[in-house]
């Protein structure tokens, strides 16, 4: 008859010893009970539960944290294909009435939108260069690259705006001495000086 302990006298059954494993499944079971997995689905509905609730916005997220495998800035730059497989792994947390199908998705398009512009935003200006966990290394190091080139592009072009008086399209070179002269104005002056230059000479 067994005597319940191992080869080396410990208990088989647990007892004290830890387990690890254990941490893992409490997680997901918390994870299953937000978004009402394991029982039954939460029901989505304008007058109750809906994409105000914190909980839906935090189960949302997870739903594009867990394939996220491009440096988007934002969802118009994500493909249909990873779009449908966000919103039907979030259909597999909630549930609701056929006749707001349409209302479901938009309002859905439309609250995601904002979280995957809030979270591009936290990555590049909020974590100090830091990777997040469930993000990969390569796509981090891209995002943050995309973000650098775009902002040295914005001042890049601001700069040469104020060198030609605000105006991009001016053909008139820059000039450090130009100062707050418009462009127009300095080429005005350029005719001027040269038109009293040329009766100088004649007379």
């Amino acid at each position: 008859m067994s005597s319940g302990t191992g080869s080396g006298g410990g208990p088989r059954d647990g007892g004290s010893e830890p387990q690890p494993e254990r941490d893992g499944e409490l997680e997901r079971d918390e994870d299953n009970h937000e978004a009402g997995v394991g029982d039954k689905k939460k029901e989505l509905d304008p007058n109750g539960l809906w994409f105000e609730d914190n909980g839906v916005i935090r189960n949302m997220t997870k739903c594009f944290k867990q394939h996220f495998h491009h440096p988007w800035r934002n969802y118009s730059q994500v493909d249909d294909d990873t779009k449908n497989l966000w919103f039907s792994i979030f259909k597999g947390s909630y549930k609701w009435r056929e006749e707001l199908q349409s209302q479901v998705r938009s309002t859905y398009d439309r609250k995601m939108a904002k979280r995957l512009k809030d979270n591009h935003h936290s990555i590049v200006k909020k974590k100090g260069g830091v990777c997040p966990t469930w993000l990969s290394l390569s796509i981090h190091e891209q995002m943050m690259k995309n973000a650098q080139d775009k902002e040295f592009k914005a001042r890049s072009q601001k700069a040469s705006k104020n060198r030609r008086g605000g105006d991009l399209t001016s053909s008139i070179p820059p000039s450090h001495v130009q100062g707050s002269i418009s462009s127009a104005e300095r080429a005005k002056r350029l005719v001027s000086v040269t038109c009293l230059n040329t009766f100088n000479t004649k007379t």
